[in-house]
């Protein structure tokens, strides 16, 4: 793969074909390049053909691509993979203005595209109904001091039925599976009833699928049950006999002091 074995999953975008991603990109740039801190660039060109393969790799469902810079729109001019929804906050030719300073530490701290994004965001919940339409029509030129643009063409869905929270919010759809096989130790064991679980189906039993982890609830009685209960046993027992041995040194070494 791309990254070494080392990084950590809080630090891998693991996301595949049912994923819908959002990537936000600001600071300098100019026509078709961002700058990292003055000291890298990344071309539109390089952009869109690392969004193409994501899609051959099937790294996502949709893609929300925001860039805040100069000449914004020029950055994803280039994009040729499909359901890639684009905006930018200013026109080729057009800078990206902030929209206050700091007194206090005397820079700037927030471009205004950002700032009238922030104050749409913050008045939804994760149950809202409000639409990516509603949100990019917020954005008045004389606001923001420059005139946004949106890339639609490679975007399958109306703008009018795709909620804010398919990328916002972090709300995520969760798909649920009907699971027919377990632990193969306990694989065509024909469980008897019991008091503790008379009247229960055992014709399967019972599996719980949580973050990737399979736990699995088995009937209290049964030959798993009897294993279990020897494995005590046995256990126990060991356990006394290490005490024991341990007493007799105790007691052969103050004998021979």
């Amino acid at each position: 793969g791309r990254l070494d074995s080392s990084v950590p999953r809080s630090k891998r975008l693991l996301s595949d074909d049912h994923s819908n991603i959002l990537i936000y990109l600001t600071g300098h740039g100019g026509v078709n390049f961002l700058k990292f801190q003055d000291s890298e660039e990344i071309s539109n060109v390089e952009l869109a053909d690392a969004f193409e393969q994501m899609w051959q790799k099937k790294r996502y469902h949709e893609l929300m691509f925001v860039i805040e810079t100069c000449q914004a729109v020029s950055m994803y001019r280039d994009f040729y993979s499909p359901n890639i929804l684009a905006v930018a906050c200013s026109q080729i030719g057009e800078d990206s203005l902030s929209h206050h300073a700091d007194p206090q530490i005397g820079v700037h701290i927030i471009d205004s595209w950002t700032y009238y994004a922030l104050e749409f965001l913050n008045s939804v919940s994760t149950t809202s109904q409000a639409t990516l339409r509603q949100f990019l029509d917020t954005f008045d030129p004389e606001l923001v001091k420059s005139h946004p643009g949106i890339r639609k063409d490679l975007f399958q869905r109306d703008l009018h039925e795709v909620l804010v929270t398919d990328f916002f919010g972090s709300v995520r759809t969760v798909e649920l599976h009907n699971i027919t096989s377990y632990h193969s130790a306990a694989a065509d064991v024909d469980y008897p009833a019991s008091p503790d679980t008379r009247g229960a189906s055992h014709d399967v039993p019972k599996a719980l699928l949580i973050n990737e982890d399979i736990s699995f609830v088995l009937p209290q009685d049964g030959p798993l049950a009897t294993q279990e209960a020897a494995w005590q046993q046995h256990s126990e027992l060991l356990i006394a006999l290490v005490s024991l041995t341990v007493s007799i040194i105790i007691v052969s070494l103050c004998l021979y002091r």
